[in-house]
């Protein structure tokens, strides 16, 4: 249970940290836009959303999507490690690494 907090803790700080980005780059490029306009157009048009949805998913999406084989990944390697190497409370032995 206290993982499922952990994990929805952290996606909560992910969207806050992308929304404080998305009305800094917005307050940035809408000035620009509107101080060096090429073309004219309505910053909310029909297609905003559509926006804000590939905007939120490119970049929560490839973390949500890479957890499962990343996990897998670091079970295989703490299966291949000596034990000493990966348990603190034991002693170092000859077989791993000096910190």
């Amino acid at each position: 249970m206290a993982s499922l907090m952990q994990q929805t803790w952290t996606l909560a700080v992910d969207v806050f940290r992308l929304g404080v980005w998305l009305v800094l780059l917005t307050a940035v490029f809408v000035t620009l836009e509107r101080l060096f306009t090429l073309r004219p157009q309505k910053i909310f048009r029909r297609q905003f959303l559509t926006d804000l949805g590939y905007f939120f998913l490119s970049s929560l999406l490839p973390s949500v999507l890479l957890s499962l084989p990343l996990a897998v990944v670091a079970w295989a390697v703490h299966q291949v490690v000596p034990p000493p190497c990966t348990q603190p409370s034991l002693p170092r032995r000859s077989g791993c690494a000096s910190p």
